[in-house]
């Protein structure tokens, strides 16, 4: 039977309404959020893709890239006050906010003008320092019913229990979004790192952290007759093993074992060495940058020390930069040596660089033995082909003309010149630095070295980074490589030419003129911040270019080839004598004379050819990733190297 219509109603209003939930903006999936928040800042950040802006994407990495300019300056306030607005948006939108904190400086500007530290206007460590706990555990409580308990978090032994942490300080605070961390000593010795477990950079940009003093033992590199002063390698490096087992178990080796993201460390050897516990991260990194003054890590023994963090097997390392302050380096026994333990402990090595600082620093003598027995070179060259892995090699001219090889190979004996090296694959790239170049030609000692080094290791591409003090010096710069290369091509004797370079390119990385140019124009910016009568838009552009200067960067106003690789792919067609002879600038004779009529003319040759190409962006031996170690080499000559003694003339 068919209802009637009241009955109807009166089944429907007792029927209770399923109502339907109210969908939030949290409720939505990540990929709906990241276009809102697309849309939100009008296209300049999108979380859909990797969060790269244009200013971090044109830095080298492991450099700082303020994060306000990483984001984008005109919307980092907007992303910043919607992190505020919930916990769940704090944690998503917080590893793109505080992805990058320094506690040393504000930006790159000091380095950048080599200031003295005494006119430092961006390396205020102290009011850094006070500003960041103050924005940790002050700042972000102001608006917080539980703000007092969540700041009971960073004490020790709340309510009783020593272990107790609150959920802003594991989840919210921004010490757990802090990738990329620049620090000093004291931040390493107070276990304050223990407050960043998601760290996976450290720079630590102090001067040498003090270790107990040895007997002073005095050495000059070139007296090998007073080497019975200097102390035995093997004794160096058994004392230190015995100092550096008894830190193994201490608590500060636990804190630095407890980051386990960490994969980039750059830092003082003496640091490195004598802080108890941090070496126990060398054998998880995956790039480590040292700087090492000689005449200080030798007097306090920490050359030992520096050699027992190489001792294992299966390390991590990947890529090694060291930057030694003195350029007889290489030819001292404990370096080869440390490069020796370094070659058998890392097997996944892909990129060195030993690099001498430019900075004027305590000219000490260095207390070190060199080793009578056999010629540092052919060590040096026999280490680097153990390392099999290896892809890029780079290293100064003035470093490799210390070494010491025999006469055949100085003098250019045929017999040294055939390629012998029993290397199963070749080094892809050897990337050669001459700070200031001044002629076409390397001179014949360091042309022989450098053609029995790129021979040795079956080198394929051949990079020069070079500094321009006259005029013309891009037209020099190739000259010195393709000179090379027709080196490396002419037969001698019997002896069969070379012709592995498949590639050449040239970078004009310093110039006086250009360097000039950046330091007055970062100069007139600060006075311009300096400046009370500045207007304010002029000061917000004055602020951004000092806040977004950056060490491997450029101008408007720099030349063309400033800081620009230009490469070149090489074939090696042959060629007759005699087509050979007419296209040199000066032939040795009229093309109708009879000197170009004889039957030897006919003997064909390999002449090198050069074609243009453009530059590969990434990859070891690449213009990105040696700019990423001149930077790291330019904050560690600012902030660790020990300043040069002032003249007592004017005290």
């Amino acid at each position: 039977m068919s209802l009637s219509f009241d009955q109807y109603l009166n089944d429907l209003r007792n029927t209770p309404i399923k109502h339907k939930p109210i969908l939030s903006f949290l409720g939505f999936p990540t990929e709906i959020i990241n276009l809102i928040i697309y849309h939100f800042t009008e296209g300049e950040f999108n979380l859909n893709f990797s969060p790269l802006s244009k200013s971090e994407g044109n830095n080298p990495d492991y450099t700082l890239t303020l994060n306000h300019i990483r984001c984008g300056h005109k919307i980092y306030s907007d992303l910043l006050a919607l992190s505020s607005t919930c916990s769940y948006l704090r944690i998503y939108l917080g590893p793109s906010l505080f992805k990058n904190v320094s506690l040393i400086r504000e930006n790159q500007v000091d380095a950048i003008m080599a200031a003295p530290k005494s006119s430092e206007l961006f390396s205020d460590k102290r009011s850094i320092h006070r500003q960041f706990v103050k924005e940790m555990v002050e700042v972000n409580f102001g608006c917080c019913s539980l703000g007092e308990l969540a700041r009971s978090g960073f004490r020790k032994g709340v309510f009783g229990d020593i272990n107790y942490r609150s959920r802003f300080q594991t989840e919210i605070a921004l010490t757990n979004f802090v990738t990329y961390l620049e620090c000093d000593n004291w931040t390493l010795q107070n276990r304050v790192l223990a407050y960043f477990p998601n760290l996976k950079a450290i720079k630590v940009l102090d001067t040498a952290f003090p270790g107990e003093c040895c007997e002073e033992r005095v050495h000059h590199p070139l007296s090998p007759a007073i080497n019975a002063l200097a102390v035995d390698p093997v004794q160096v490096l058994t004392e230190a093993t015995k100092e550096l087992e008894r830190e193994q178990n201490t608590e500060s080796a636990k804190s630095f074992r407890d980051l386990k993201y960490l994969h980039f460390l750059s830092v003082h050897a003496n640091t490195l060495t004598f802080v108890k516990g941090l070496s126990t991260v060398v054998s998880r990194v995956k790039r480590l940058d040292l700087v090492v003054e000689l005449a200080q890590i030798t007097r306090q023994n920490g050359i030992g020390r520096l050699r027992h963090c190489f001792l294992g097997n299966d390390y991590e390392l990947e890529e090694l930069n060291l930057f030694i302050d003195c350029p007889y380096a290489l030819i001292y026994e404990n370096i080869l040596c440390l490069l020796s333990e370094i070659s058998s402990s890392c097997p996944k090595l892909a990129g060195l660089a030993i690099r001498k600082t430019r900075r004027n620093v305590n000219n000490d003598e260095v207390e070190m033995y060199v080793s009578n027995e056999g010629y540092s070179g052919i060590k040096f060259v026999r280490v680097l082909s153990n390392m099999h892995n290896l892809q890029n090699l780079t290293v100064d001219l003035q470093m490799l003309g210390a070494l010491a090889f025999p006469e055949n190979v100085i003098m250019l004996n045929p017999a040294y010149r055939e390629f012998n090296s029993k290397r199963s694959h070749a080094v892809r790239c050897l990337t050669i630095i001459d700070a200031s170049m001044t002629t076409p030609k390397l001179p014949h000692k360091l042309r022989n070295i450098t053609a029995f080094l790129v021979q040795s290791l079956n080198i394929n591409e051949l990079a020069f980074s070079y500094g321009e003090v006259i005029e013309q010096a891009h037209v020099l710069a190739l000259d010195v490589v393709t000179n090379l290369v027709e080196f490396l091509t002419t037969p001698y004797s019997t002896v069969k030419y070379y012709q592995g370079v498949e590639r050449v390119s040239t970078e004009k990385c310093w110039s006086v003129s250009d360097d000039t140019m950046r330091r007055e124009y970062y100069d007139m910016s600060i006075m311009d911040l300096l400046k009370i009568t500045t207007r304010p838009g002029n000061l917000y552009y004055s602020k951004l270019k000092v806040t977004s200067a950056s060490l491997s960067g450029r101008i408007a106003f720099n030349s063309p080839r400033y800081r620009v690789r230009e490469s070149y792919n090489v074939s090696y067609p042959m060629v007759t004598l005699r087509n050979y002879l007419q296209s040199l600038p000066f032939p040795p004779a009229d093309p109708d004379s009879r000197f170009f009529s004889s039957p030897e003319m006919e003997d064909l040759i390999v002449q090198p050819q050069y074609k243009s190409t453009t530059d590969e962006c990434r990859g070891y031996g690449s213009s990105r990733a040696f700019w990423s170690s001149e930077t790291s080499l330019s904050e560690l000559e600012q902030y660790c190297l020990t300043p040069k003694k002032a003249s007592q003339l004017w005290q």
